[in-house]
């Protein structure tokens, strides 16, 4: 079952990895170029042009898995050979040309006849002399972020909820075209959830459940990133930074029972936090820097399509932090902030005329999207009380903020640094100190991404400081070396040993993880409203636009007669007419919990099961084919059979000689 959900973040990364080699055959460079910094620039990037696009898409009523597939395959394509420098090539893109050129003349002129030695050929060409360690390392942080989070699995109770649910029935408005125009919410975020199920194959229900890995993996990026970028660090500074936001759940104010949550916070950081390392190191954004303004007015447009709070409460904190270096940086922060004003002004403007033809109430609007009435804290799982931990989180960033204000009278060069710990210090006591607009829960929310940063700097500075006074200390070059991997060894060991699973007493995770993976292989085996599924309630939400949807109630009342009449009528052939509630589908799928516990809405009540059971044996008594579809530790699903080979998609291509 643990493999089942992996399954779909990896086919996202073989779908990146054969983007990579495309762009492999056309440039022709070294693996080791390939660093972490190259792909999370060009995620941001590509991203931020990826929602903004399905954004005008859905507008034109053009959105479909066809031209997403030819959007992404278009913007791989003008970027790759690089179209927009036809006409006006620099010497860069000739050297390009002109090597792409030689290489396929040369393979066309000593062209292997043995395809196994040109393999081998070709194989040494890709493979690197020896792997980027700090990307290696980055990608197994992402991996343990995951791992981590999937361990909470039992306690979970944000899957199947009602705002769960809700965001589900969005998800799967967007194959209709249809951005939710005429409601209060901002949902770019529950876009790329949509795009993420069309590229990957998998439901909705599954993309929706596996979407918070996607972005704890995202956020590992950017803050290992950030960290590196800014400190200079090759990996120390960042791993620890990564791994306190990966794995050290008891000192962050996290939930583990909502830890499975998408947020689009979260998502909104990610492209926020680029756009603030291309404002602070504009050299970052490489050969993206003609076209400076663009990048950053594509990453404030997706921030503006996912979530208000980050675009309206955090970025402008952001854009003052940044005015540090502002006679450094002087055209690039006005180039952003130019960007970060018309981008708002334009995707919230579309916004505001769209509630103004709608008739919808615009102060509603927006505070519906800046504050939160369905986000709580509450976090069981810290090892110190939380006003506590908030006290350490101030004085850990106030010492930070002393030693680069002292570095930064020593003449180093820690703008951005300085410019992360007043961002961070003024949003942490504005939304402390109670400001109206300034919603407490959310930032509670995004601390637990900024907080492993800002950790990461004011180390940075104390180790600077320390630096300048013991430059000639041997034991301190020495403690440098180990202090590191100790600091990590410590927060690992005492990580593993809270087990904070011991603290819940009702666990209905695994039961949720059954029913999306249920729901996952319905949708990827059966023919699309070839089918009904007879289960609790919560399954009409579920069933909506995939495939018909009966109560276990309903199922005990009516089909036996239901299925009388559907056989009676069908053995007479064409000489009657099936009227449109006598008509069953090819297969019914029978959901019920072997766990009949009361307290849960997903369990199965023990009269309704044993109703149930007996109403299929009375079917099997008919002659009804039913077989058990699948079965696990909690749930049983039973199929009934009404017409062979017309419901399973494999069944229906390979067998249909011998269906009904």
């Amino acid at each position: 079952m643990f493999d089942n959900f992996l399954i779909a973040p990896f086919r996202l990364i073989l779908l990146l990895l054969g983007l990579l080699v495309i762009h492999q055959f056309a440039v022709r460079q070294h693996l080791q170029n390939y660093t972490y910094s190259y792909f999370v620039r060009r995620t941001a990037i590509y991203g931020a042009a990826l929602i903004v696009g399905m954004f005008v898409l859905v507008q034109l009523n053009m959105y479909s898995t066809f031209t997403l597939i030819l959007l992404l395959f278009g913007i791989s394509f003008y970027k790759y050979f690089r179209i927009g420098s036809l006409l006006n090539p620099g010497e860069k893109d000739k050297n390009l040309k002109r090597r792409m050129l030689i290489t396929f003349f040369i393979f066309l002129e000593k062209r292997e006849r043995n395809l196994k030695k040109l393999w081998h050929k070709e194989l040494k060409n890709y493979l690197p002399k020896q792997f980027h360690k700090p990307t290696m390392l980055l990608l197994s942080i992402g991996f343990v972020a995951i791992l981590m989070r999937f361990g909470y699995v039992s306690l979970d109770s944000y899957t199947l909820s009602k705002s769960w649910l809700e965001s589900l029935d969005v998800v799967k408005n967007f194959d209709d075209n249809f951005w939710l125009i005429d409601d209060y919410k901002v949902v770019g975020e529950l876009a790329l959830v949509n795009v993420y199920a069309k590229l990957t194959g998998i439901s909705k229900e599954m993309a929706l459940y596996t979407f918070g890995f996607i972005e704890a993996f995202m956020l590992c990026t950017v803050i290992f990133y950030l960290i590196a970028t800014f400190t200079q660090s090759r990996w120390k500074l960042p791993f620890i930074g990564t791994m306190f936001f990966a794995a050290v759940f008891y000192l962050l104010p996290l939930n583990p029972s909502i830890i499975m949550e998408h947020s689009p916070i979260y998502l909104g950081l990610f492209f926020a936090l680029i756009f603030f390392v291309f404002l602070c190191r504009p050299k970052q954004i490489a050969h993206f820097e003609a076209k400076y303004f663009l990048v950053q007015f594509l990453l404030v447009s997706a921030v503006a399509l996912i979530n208000y709070y980050v675009l309206f409460m955090l970025m402008p904190i952001l854009l003052v932090a940044s005015l540090v270096d502002f006679g450094k940086n002087k055209k690039f922060i006005v180039k952003s902030i130019l960007a970060y004003l018309l981008a708002t002004s334009l995707m919230v403007g579309i916004k505001l005329f769209v509630c103004y033809a709608r008739q919808i109430d615009i102060y509603t609007f927006f505070t519906s999207n800046i504050l939160s009435v369905d986000t709580y804290s509450y976090f069981p799982t810290l090892l110190v009380d939380f006003n506590t931990l908030l006290l350490l989180y101030q004085i850990t960033a106030c010492i930070g903020l002393l030693g680069l204000i002292f570095l930064r009278l020593s003449k180093k060069n820690i703008g951005p640094n300085l410019s992360f710990t007043i961002f961070f210090l003024l949003a942490f006591n504005i939304s402390v100190i109670g400001f109206k607009w300034m919603d407490i829960d959310l930032f509670f929310k995004a601390l637990g991404v900024l907080y492993p940063i800002q950790f990461a700097i004011s180390l940075y500075a104390v180790l600077r400081l320390l630096d300048m006074i013991l430059i000639r200390k041997i034991v301190w070059l020495k403690f440098k070396r180990v202090g590191t991997i100790l600091l990590l060894a410590f927060l690992t060991i005492t990580t593993l040993m809270v087990d904070v699973t011991a603290a819940k007493s009702t666990k209905t995770g695994e039961v949720k993880k059954e029913i999306v993976h249920l729901y996952d292989k319905l949708y990827r085996n059966q023919f699309q409203n070839s089918y009904i599924v007879v289960n609790n309630y919560y399954g009409y939400k579920l069933a909506q636009k995939e495939h018909l949807f009966l109560t276990h109630q309903q199922f005990i009342k009516d089909y036996a007669q239901r299925d009388s009449i559907f056989h009676a009528k069908k053995n007479l052939g064409a000489q009657v007419a099936l009227e449109d509630d006598e008509i069953l589908p090819e297969s019914v799928f029978v959901v019920v919990t072997k766990d009949n516990a009361p307290e849960s809405l997903f369990h199965t009540k023990e009269e309704a099961s044993t109703n149930i059971m007996a109403l299929l044996e009375q079917l099997k008594g008919r002659g009804r084919s039913i077989r058990t579809y699948q079965e696990t530790e909690h749930l049983k699903v039973l199929e009934i059979i009404n017409a062979p080979n017309l419901s399973s998609i494999n069944e229906m291509i390979f067998n249909y000689d011998q269906g009904i």
